[in-house]
């Protein structure tokens, strides 16, 4: 716990990015964490947007107890599927972590979603990939690049062979 503790403190110490790379950037290694993604996993399968839910469980602040992610073309498994016309992938679930909020990827990642949302208004309007990438000023890119919404991490659209 102390290295995790010294990993927030470094983050959001890094004094030439914005409030919103610095939430960005923990939430992604908070989330990469949690699931045991190396870099290149989270950036290659990221999840989109529409593809995150809420559980039905809440606790007796109202934060619900996990999220529901799915990766459609989790490792190539939904290849198989895609030829076959059915868009199955991969479920995974992200749980909260209770006992300490900067280490707790559920609140981290609703708290990223929340000042994307306020940086722009359209964001979780718009399909894409769930960590966007930031311009240098630390606005969400909103351009589309090589078919990519916002211009960032690539989204989960399949493989790009």
């Amino acid at each position: 716990m102390e290295d995790l503790a010294k990993m927030y403190t470094a983050c959001f110490n890094m004094t030439r990015w914005s409030d919103l790379k610095r939430q960005l950037v923990w939430s992604m290694m908070i989330f990469s964490f949690d699931h045991f993604h190396r870099v290149s996993e989270l950036s290659t399968f990221c999840p989109d947007l529409s593809e995150v839910t809420e559980a039905e469980d809440y606790d007796s602040f109202g934060f619900p107890k996990y999220l529901y992610i799915v990766y459609k073309w989790w490792k190539g498994r939904g290849v198989e599927a895609a030829n076959r016309g059915v868009q199955k992938g991969q479920e995974f679930v992200l749980h909260r972590n209770p006992y300490d909020n900067r280490f707790c990827a559920v609140n981290q990642l609703r708290a990223t979603m929340g000042m994307l949302h306020s940086a722009d208004p359209e964001f979780l309007d718009r399909p894409g990939p769930l960590f966007p990438q930031l311009d240098r000023d630390g606005s969400v890119r909103v351009a589309v690049s090589r078919g990519v919404p916002n211009g960032g991490l690539k989204s989960d659209k399949g493989p790009s062979w």
